[in-house]
């Protein structure tokens, strides 16, 4: 008897056992909490961008508990500030994973994207970025690695045909930052332009922590540019477009889709009111949803989000980061639910057949292309009264 008892407490405890690792790696009947990745710059020179982006994730995460959106899944986010350094971010994606993560959201830039590609294929954990995905053209995406942005072709060719559309422009210059989001959105203008016939007659770097844009700027003004193509986030757009107005350069300027992060008030504070009628912007939908017709698919995600965004933190966005966050999140979910498991393996075969309305775009995913958004998801945007604006 004695015998017994002990053979049915071994086989009850080694069934709990059993019922535990199969709803590690499957939806079970009850609620399970889970833990994923949440990776954000919260410090350094894109806080701007990384605050939105967490507070953006948590708001989707909220929705999604609330909502039962997984069945009997409850997603808890562990969070760590990615400091805009990649070797931060891989220091991080170690950390969550190692605490039993089952795929990440972020990080915030694309140099942390890239490095953390690596890591999440090599590890096999999906990792939703927020930063663009940085993949040579005809080149296989790594497998567990996704962006919430744009590809890097397609923005560089939105920025240019807004370039071009200033004034019939015939050549341009570009003056990006020197990191591999500004590296690589150059790289794709220049060979965009060459293929359009249209002659880049300057190109400069800065760093991303410059505040003189001056020198740069100096040497473009005398190659005298029909309109101008900034390629850089922080606070440096809006320097640009001060210091340009200062150089007496009226060409108009083109910031380009990632760049604008800081939110249209602290731009038009930073640049002035000078500097800001030649300024364009090639802009995702959230940074004008409040003048974007009503005939775009994303107005009424645009319309429940904000408000949601501005109730919860008594805030609006400052830019198209917590929109990016937020629609990562509904796409890791969206792709969770679709595996019907919580096996990375199975989320991430998901995630390669995504097809997503979000709040930025019609979110794309298959196995040849990682990156969400493409060039039909962006528009022209310009500052009028210190505001920023749907249209040309």
């Amino acid at each position: 008897m004695r015998f017994a008892r002990m053979l049915g407490v071994a086989l009850a405890v080694m069934g709990s056992i059993f019922l535990i690792a199969a709803g590690s790696r499957a939806l079970a009947a009850g609620t399970q909490t889970v833990k994923i990745g949440l990776l954000a710059s919260l410090s350094g020179y894109v806080a701007s961008y990384g605050i939105d982006e967490r507070d953006g994730a948590l708001l989707a995460i909220d929705e999604i508990n609330k909502s039962n959106v997984i069945p009997g899944v409850k997603l808890e986010p562990i969070i760590l500030d990615d400091k805009g350094d990649p070797t931060a971010t891989v220091e991080a994606a170690q950390q969550v994973i190692d605490q039993g993560a089952i795929a990440i959201l972020g990080p915030t830039t694309t140099a942390g994207t890239a490095a953390l590609a690596s890591i999440a294929t090599a590890r096999q954990i999906p990792d939703v970025s927020f930063g663009l995905l940085p993949v040579a053209a005809h080149a296989q995406p790594p497998a567990y690695a996704y962006s919430l942005s744009i590809q890097p072709n397609d923005e560089a060719l939105g920025d240019l045909n807004v370039a071009l559309a200033q004034k019939n422009a015939k050549s341009i210059a570009i003056i990006y930052d020197s990191n591999a989001y500004g590296q690589s959105i150059s790289d794709n203008l220049k060979q965009d332009a060459a293929a359009k016939g249209v002659r880049v007659v300057a190109s400069e770097a800065f760093k991303s922590t410059s505040t003189d844009m001056t020198p740069q700027l100096t040497a473009i003004r005398k190659a005298n540019p029909d309109a101008i193509i900034d390629i850089g986030g922080g606070t440096t757009p809006a320097l640009i477009a001060r210091q340009m107005y200062e150089l007496g350069m009226h060409q108009p300027l083109v910031i380009s889709a990632v760049s604008f992060g800081i939110g249209d008030t602290k731009f038009a504070q930073i640049a002035g009111p000078n500097a800001l009628s030649n300024v364009r912007h090639t802009a995702f939908a959230e940074e004008v949803w409040n003048t974007l017709p009503k005939s775009d698919p994303r107005y009424a995600k645009l319309h429940a989000m904000i408000p949601a965004f501005r109730k919860a933190y008594g805030r609006d966005p400052s830019g198209y980061g917590a929109a990016a966050a937020y629609d990562a999140a509904w796409v890791l979910a969206d792709a969770i639910k679709r595996a019907g498991s919580l096996d990375p393996k199975k989320i991430q075969a998901a995630l390669d057949e995504t097809r997503y309305q979000g709040t930025l775009c019609l979110a794309r995913f298959s196995p040849g292309n990682h990156s969400a958004c493409h060039a039909d998801s962006l528009v022209t945007s310009k500052i009028v009264n210190g505001k920023l604006v749907y249209g040309n």
